[in-house]
């Protein structure tokens, strides 16, 4: 009896699993899979219908992605006009007059930087009883050949008393703009309003220069402007920046990026009797059939001053090209094909199921005593990755019935790619039984994270995989909360250092500034006490006695320089001259060391984008190189390989290098660039949304940046369009 005695252990009942031949199907078994035919046949029908509408849709958004590259570009190069207008108009505030060679000074360089601006020019409001001595005034000036253009007596001019550039614009000098009815009415809404105007596109130079003025209002100095009475009694004159319509739309949009080539436009000025003047037409506008109408079109907005542009926008003739019309039967005939694959699918996994079940309940009962009361899941799957037997603890762990998980592919319950391959590499095995640990964030029916610490046992021989798996959850929790604390004493620390440095960037500041006051007032005194004087002896107390405190307080203030000059000297910054070139190049060059000290297989491709010339700042060398290292670390993450692209001109105006670091972009980066902003005053607290340490990066680098008296501007432009990290250091060492 003993040698007839059947083996209902649990490791022979799984071996004999794998090796058992496929029963006869039975109809009361296998109907389920007949009724998923049928369902996966009708969802043929369904996602050829919604494929031909995604068709349609995918159509729309890469039309109207066309359309907002075009509007983006438009309204930057309006911006960055304006930003000259704006600068030269600051001028009437910052002066108590502005004269010929502050003008031309502030004018010359912004006119040479955009050749879309033809002159920056003044005219002031003239009244014909004062004319002679305005004339007299500007050709003191140096103007010796000044003439109104027309000729005449009027009631009052608004004569160009300064142009630049003078040597190309001779022939427009004293141009009255009081003549010119589009440009007065531009000019007398700019007075009344006190704000910005634009005038309609016309020819504002014969024969055929096409164009709009920028006009601005200015008033006498600390006058009153608060309504239209006293800005027309205290109004001095217009500021005119004249650009040239064709030259503004080309240098707007550039050589063009890919996807102005699917799409044609035509921006259009309405004037006010309500007629349509086409300013400016997309250079393959002649694509455009005779009588076809466009699959998409639209209309934008392009707001020029108080003025708005009409921007028409079309698809091209065979927009999308013949093979997206004809992927939505492609899509019927693949998912037919797969309806019937699916439904052998279905089959199999019905009858492995079932067979699975079978054998399971043949265990002994003390057998499963052991499997059901583990918290543990004890489960077998089979080298696809199926389950093939689940005990009572994915109740608890995943909300799942085990017999919901029979048949099903542990695929279903991982969240990360990653783990997915990591899984993969267990299933292929070597030939050879082994065990393997390894832990996988997993989701349960409800959505939440579950962390599994995992033993895998890989059989060659019996074609099956042994799990055993842990609930861990509560121990990664508390270990990612304390790699959260780590970090946000990190930023906390780097904050701190900050403060430190303003610290003593501020004392030294005020200690310098007040010892070289004190200077000169000990000097004073000392020279006054020295001379001879014939008063009464009283006097000269009095000043031996300034004398003495003066020195006492000469001294106390020395003693504070000495102190804060010692103090916090890790963090103060070693601010000198530096070159954007050698910076970029050693940033790139310990971006590689950190990687390769990281073994990260990680390509970062970082590029000057040159304008001509080396650009300088003044900034904490090491602490510089340091920042943009850590800036291409963060823009890089999550992609193999990254082109970052780095521009950086100095702007003599402001006094600052400005510098522009961009990356094409990804999602991952996208993302956490929002939660930076979103918690822009909360950085620390922000970190717990943090991924990969990109925005505890960004936010070191930020704080790195002040430091150094410089100012830092992350954006985002959204999907692939790219993230954009903006810098700001200055250009001259400030002065003590």
């Amino acid at each position: 009896m003993a040698d007839n005695k059947i083996d209902f252990s649990y490791e022979s009942i799984l071996q004999q699993a794998s090796k058992q031949k496929k029963g006869v199907f039975s109809l009361s078994k296998t109907y389920p899979a007949y009724i998923i035919l049928l369902v996966t046949i009708l969802a043929s029908i369904a996602a050829w219908y919604l494929m031909d509408q995604k068709v349609r849709s995918d159509g729309q958004q890469a039309f109207d992605k066309a359309v907002t590259s075009v509007m983006t570009r438009l309204n930057y190069k309006f911006q960055d006009d304006k930003k000259v207008h704006t600068s030269m108009n600051n001028l009437y505030f910052e002066h108590i007059e502005v004269n010929r060679d502050i003008f031309e000074l502030n004018a010359s360089i912004p006119i040479r930087a955009y050749p879309s601006i033809l002159t920056i020019a003044y005219a002031p409001y003239v009244e014909n009883s004062w004319y002679d001595d305005f004339v007299y005034y500007v050709r003191s000036e140096g103007y010796y050949d000044f003439q109104l253009r027309p000729d005449g007596v009027r009631p009052f001019y608004m004569p160009i008393e300064y142009i630049v550039p003078l040597e190309k614009n001779m022939h427009r000098h004293g141009t009255d703009y009081a003549t010119d009815s589009i440009a007065w009415n531009a000019i007398i809404k700019a007075r009344d309003s006190n704000m910005t105007v634009a005038t309609e596109v016309y020819t504002i130079r014969q024969p055929d220069t096409s164009g709009f003025y920028l006009i601005s209002p200015v008033y006498y100095k600390d006058s009153l402007a608060n309504d239209v009475e006293s800005r027309r009694k205290n109004y001095l004159g217009a500021l005119l920046l004249e650009i040239d319509s064709p030259v503004f739309f080309k240098m707007a949009l550039g050589s063009g990026v890919a996807s102005d080539t699917s799409i044609t436009f035509r921006v259009i000025d309405l004037k006010g009797s309500g007629d349509e003047n086409i300013v400016y037409e997309s250079e393959n506008i002649d694509e455009e059939k005779q009588g076809s109408i466009p699959l998409f079109m639209n209309e934008k907005v392009l707001k020029v001053a108080d003025r708005n542009m009409l921007v028409r926008f079309a698809s091209i003739p065979d927009f999308g090209g013949s093979f997206q019309q004809s992927l939505p039967y492609v899509i019927l005939a693949i998912s037919l094909l797969i309806s019937f694959a699916f439904f052998g699918f279905v089959l199999s996994v019905i009858t492995r199921k079932a067979r699975a079940v079978e054998l399971a309940e043949r265990m002994t009962r003390s057998q499963r005593r052991i499997v059901e009361s583990s918290k543990d899941i004890i489960s077998v799957l089979d080298m696809q990755g199926n389950w093939k037997s689940m005990n009572p603890a994915s109740e608890t762990i995943f909300e799942l019935d085990p017999a919901q998980m029979i048949g099903d592919n542990i695929d279903k319950l991982f969240i990360d790619d990653d783990d997915r391959k990591k899984f993969a590499s267990v299933m292929t095995g070597n030939g050879e039984e082994q065990t393997i640990r390894q832990v996988y964030l997993m989701k349960s029916v409800s959505g939440e994270n579950k962390w599994i610490d995992w033993s895998f046992t890989y059989s060659a021989e019996d074609e099956l995989i042994y799990c055993i798996g842990r609930d861990v959850t509560l121990e990664k929790l508390a270990e990612e909360e304390a790699k959260l604390r780590r970090k946000q004493n990190q930023l906390a620390d780097q904050f701190t250092r900050e403060a430190s440095a303003f610290k003593s960037y501020f004392m030294i500041k005020l200690s310098h500034q007040l010892r070289n006051s004190l200077t000169g007032i000990v000097g004073y005194l000392q020279l006054l006490s020295a001379k001879i004087w014939d008063s009464e002896e009283e006097h000269d107390l009095f000043v031996s006695e300034a004398e003495k405190s003066s020195e006492e307080l000469f001294t106390f203030v020395s003693d504070i320089d000495d102190v804060a000059s010692a103090s916090d000297e890790e963090e103060s910054a070693e601010l000198s001259l530096v070159k954007m070139k050698n910076i970029i190049s050693e940033s790139q060059n310990l971006l590689g060391n950190k990687f390769e000290k990281q073994e990260i297989e990680r390509q970062v491709d970082v590029q000057l984008m040159d304008e001509g010339g080396d650009p300088g700042a003044v900034a904490d060398k090491a602490r510089l190189t340091e920042t943009f290292s850590e800036i291409y670390y963060a823009l890089s993450e999550g992609k193999d390989k990254s082109m970052i692209q780095v521009t950086a001109q100095e702007n003599p105006y402001e006094g600052a290098t400005e510098i522009q670091i961009f990356e094409e972009g990804n999602e991952l980066v996208e993302g956490v660039i929002e939660v930076y902003k979103k918690n822009i005053n909360s950085l620390i607290d922000g970190l717990k949304e943090d991924k990969k340490d990109i925005l505890l990066r960004l936010s070191k680098a930020s704080s790195n940046i002040r430091m150094m008296n410089g100012t830092i501007k992350v954006e985002t432009f959204g999907g692939n369009e790219g993230n954009l990290v903006m810098i700001t250091l200055p250009l001259n060492k400030a002065k003590d």
